[in-house]
């Protein structure tokens, strides 16, 4: 048996983690150990999985009408004043504009939002965040 999975498994029992869940998760560590991934390659992989197991973007989020979904029309609702898509690659980024900004649900503050400006649909720009730009403003208008 690898180190790394001898570890996970004494380090999960330490805490007090039942077999089942023991076993699952040992299941998910030899698959990261049989991927025979050593230095960097392992550091990239484990920074990748951390971001897919959190529903992370690996790149900026575009304006590409496939990445938002609407989710409230101000017409069907007399609460809200704008329309709001949210991002299917984002769970917590919503739109008032159909994806050209956006802001995340975790940086609101009271009334004041942080809003980031998508990438353009064909943009070749690399990168592993939620989007450049930010500004903050009042969302009351």
């Amino acid at each position: 048996m690898d180190g790394l999975v001898l570890y996970a498994r004494r380090e999960l029992a330490l805490i007090g983690v039942d077999k089942e869940e023991i076993d699952n998760t040992i299941a998910v560590v030899q698959a990261f150990v049989n991927a025979r991934d050593s230095g960097m390659s392992a550091a990239w992989r484990i920074a990748v999985l951390h971001d897919l197991l959190r529903f992370q973007p690996l790149s900026p989020l575009t304006d590409d009408s496939d990445e938002w979904m609407l989710i409230a029309q101000r017409e069907l609702f007399d609460t809200i004043d704008e329309d709001i898509w949210q991002s299917r690659r984002n769970p917590e980024a919503f739109s008032n504009d159909g994806g050209k900004t956006f802001y995340l649900v975790s940086e609101v503050k009271g009334d004041y939002r942080k809003y980031y400006y998508s990438e353009e649909k064909n943009s070749a720009t690399p990168g592993r965040n939620n989007g450049s730009n930010g500004v903050e403003t009042n969302s009351q208008g």
